[in-house]
């Protein structure tokens, strides 16, 4: 799911691959160069739309969700939107996406979880990729992970490595929507997608007084 800690979670794959020593090409989808590819043993591709052949293809699939309200506030810092259509329109397409690869996913892991318990995170993905990786070297990913940014990323584009904005990362706390959404726009969100939201518990959660 878009802005949802996809761009960690694809980080996280690629670091605990290459701290096995294990030749990997990563790649935006759109972007895929067969003559990269030739050396590698994993291939790790990021997308957020659905498709069925990469998912028929995969040896491993994760996904990420966050609660949509906050998913809502991230695009606007990102600059994604610019009214409420759009802002919900990126929202469907964000839930269309997660329906789709959450039950194909080895992994689906809350965007709380990367949040506040990072190294619990990739131990988990450590074990679903067969990796046996030493705590004090999980950590040290946890930490890597923390600090990459888009440094190399043109104007408009992604860094060739981590797949990141110049400008990626904003206020990331789970419930910032409290202070940052307005209330029609989140009363929107609700109709739209209650049922996700209760179903991935989101609506008992950081609950807005008025």
């Amino acid at each position: 799911m878009m802005r949802s800690g996809s761009t960690w979670l694809y980080n996280a794959v690629r670091l605990l691959l290459q701290q096995a020593e294990q030749p990997v090409y990563g790649f935006w989808i759109s972007d895929f160069r067969r003559r990269d590819a030739r050396h590698a043993r994993y291939l790790i591709p990021k997308l957020i739309e659905p498709s069925r052949v990469l998912a028929d293809a995969a040896w491993r699939c994760y996904t990420c969700h966050r609660d949509l309200r906050d998913v809502a506030v991230s695009l606007h810092d990102l600059g994604k939107v610019s009214d409420r259509g759009r802002q919900l329109g990126w929202l469907q397409a964000a839930r269309t996406g997660h329906d789709f690869w959450s039950p194909r996913a080895n992994l689906d892991i809350a965007y709380a979880d990367i949040v506040n318990s990072a190294s619990s995170v990739l131990a988990d993905l450590a074990v679903d990729l067969d990796l046996t990786i030493a705590a004090d070297n999980l950590s040290t990913i946890a930490s890597t992970l923390a600090s990459l940014d888009g440094a190399r990323a043109a104007p408009g584009g992604l860094d060739p490595e981590t797949l990141m904005y110049k400008e990626h990362r904003f206020d990331g706390r789970p419930g910032r929507y409290v202070d940052s959404l307005d209330p029609r726009t989140e009363e929107l969100i609700v109709q739209a997608h209650g049922d996700w939201l209760r179903s991935h518990g989101y609506l008992t959660a950081h609950r807005r007084t008025y």
